[in-house]
């Protein structure tokens, strides 16, 4: 059975690639293994039937730490229901051994009725953003311990909400069990507002963000929607300007304007230096430049040549990966 695909988070696994769906599958997990050979996918996507992964709701970023020996996942932690735990699935914070997901665990867990979840972390975050409504849709993991969020909508509810690139941090450790906590409050590591002279669209907020450790750099993705236009646009700075508070730069195509995804780019994994995965989720917008099916994910594999320029695309944006 074919499942309508709106992928929504990519990490790289040696071989393969792990991507989430935000929303549910036949397969009953949101979450996929699909082989990659040379820089292809092979379409042959295995769910992933981790209890963590089966229960999570809405996962929206995904990650390796630096040393590769970890993966995590977060959800976009963007709703509650005050009386019971019947969205606390949406508020989800795990990690695994790289090559053993089967092994994933909450972090920041608290059990409310007999659900489990990272209902304290969604306290931090709201703490710390000011605001009673937000949306969690990127996660990275930098050298030093440091785990990073980045956050695409703030505000009021769900309605009422203004797009955000900006990005959050909050050191973390692992004890001598696997088990990872969260030390310290979290602090703005970044809250950028694109300069008007670049002329981008309105509406643009964070929709992924990556750490190449290769490289030393950071990927942002960020993206526009509105009716039926999408499109995304790709950012890059360096760790020294995440921490001295420099402003990220835009990612120049060959003809040194930006570059640009005619699709909405919702996450980045790193497949080697400076080369990029960048899945796509088109939500329920169909067809247009690459003629995308309902059961399908469009998907990029872009190399950076240098700081600011990207090469052409070595595999074209119209590439897909099927959901069952």
């Amino acid at each position: 059975m074919l499942a309508f695909c709106e992928a929504s988070a990519v990490v790289a696994m040696d071989s393969a690639i792990v991507i989430a769906s935000d929303k549910p599958t036949p397969a009953g997990s949101p979450v996929f293994q699909v082989s990659m050979k040379d820089w292809k996918l092979v379409n042959d996507p295995r769910p992933l039937k981790t209890p963590l992964f089966l229960a999570a709701e809405k996962i929206e970023g995904m990650t390796r730490t630096p040393d590769g020996l970890y993966a995590l996942a977060t959800t976009a932690f963007d709703r509650v229901h005050p009386k019971d735990n019947r969205d606390d699935g949406f508020n989800a914070l795990m990690a695994w051994p790289a090559k053993e997901p089967s092994k994933a665990r909450l972090i920041a867990s608290s059990v409310r009725d007999g659900k489990e979840s990272s209902m304290g972390l969604r306290n931090l975050f709201s703490n710390h953003l000011g605001t009673p409504y937000f949306k969690i849709e990127g996660l990275m993991a930098l050298p030093g311990n440091r785990l990073v969020f980045g956050v695409r909508e703030t505000g009021r509810n769900y309605k009422e909400f203004d797009y955000r690139i900006v990005i959050i941090g909050i050191d973390y450790r692992i004890d001598a069990d696997g088990d990872w906590h969260l030390d310290g409050p979290f602090r703005t590591l970044l809250d950028f507002k694109p300069p008007p002279e670049l002329g981008l669209p309105a509406g643009i907020g964070l929709s992924s963000i990556e750490y190449d450790a290769d490289s030393g750099r950071i990927y942002i993705a960020t993206s526009h929607e509105a009716n039926d236009k999408l499109g995304a646009y790709l950012w890059h700075m360096t760790l020294g300007d995440l921490t001295e508070g420099v402003s990220p730069q835009l990612v120049l195509g060959d003809d040194g304007q930006p570059f640009y995804f005619n699709n909405k780019a919702e996450g980045i994994a790193i497949l080697g230096k400076d080369r990029l995965f960048v899945i796509h989720d088109d939500d329920r917008v169909l067809g247009g430049q690459h003629n995308r099916k309902a059961h399908q994910a469009v998907y990029s594999v872009v190399q950076v040549q240098s700081a600011t320029s990207l090469k052409r695309s070595l595999r074209s944006a119209g590439s897909s990966v099927v959901f069952r």
